[in-house]
């Protein structure tokens, strides 16, 4: 919370302060795609909060803004699911490669998701097979956890495998990869799911 005051100034002086206002910064951060270091393959709508691709080849897309501390969720809802595609989520340092699917380098955390079933993969390193997959309406979420540095995800509201990633520090970028077989659009400013605590202390052997 913070107090301030403000008053004006223009050519002709100065103006009286105003009476004191108390200012606090959001508790949950709201960001969008960002379009100006996104693969040109991409295509944005919806006040660049829905992406879908021209390629058959996956491409990445981060958020426009990064994080380094607190707690952070956020949802992507899949709109279009043609063929069964496998779009990933995760998150990435900002100089990620863009012209794979998120992971596949060492810059990229991220889950990969088909109609049927999920792995975590970084590195290009594939782990932690779990069932239950994505169709059009299915909702995966991405909880950032830099209090704890952990990175685990949520498909429909319940927690799909244990914590993904752990020992995370640093600054990591929100990031989807996806190819034209997908739509989906990024819902952000959301508070982490109720039973975000049983998925954290699930995951003892989270990939490093």
């Amino acid at each position: 919370m913070y107090n301030a005051r403000v008053k004006s100034f223009n050519s002709t002086g100065e103006g009286p302060y105003s009476d004191c206002i108390a200012l606090q910064t959001a508790e949950v951060a709201w960001f969008m795609l960002d379009v100006t270091d996104a693969h040109p393959d991409l295509v944005f709508t919806n006040d660049n909060q829905t992406a879908t691709c021209n390629s058959y080849d996956d491409r990445v897309v981060l958020g426009n803004i990064g994080f380094s501390k607190g707690v952070h969720y956020w949802e992507v809802v899949i709109d279009r699911y043609d063929n069964h595609p496998d779009p990933a989520f995760g998150i990435a340092r900002f100089d990620v490669t863009k012209d794979a699917m998120l992971g596949k380098d060492d810059k990229g955390w991220s889950m990969y998701i088909d109609s049927k079933r999920s792995w975590f993969i970084h590195n290009n390193q594939h782990s932690e097979r779990s069932e239950g997959g994505v169709g059009v309406g299915a909702v995966v979420g991405v909880l950032l956890d830099l209090d704890r540095h952990t990175l685990s995800f949520f498909v429909n509201d319940e927690p799909h495998g244990p914590v993904a990633f752990a020992d995370l520090h640093g600054v990591y970028y929100p990031a989807i990869s996806l190819n034209r077989n997908v739509t989906m659009t990024l819902h952000t400013g959301l508070d982490p799911p109720s039973d975000a605590e049983g998925s954290e202390s699930s995951g003892i052997s989270a990939a490093q």
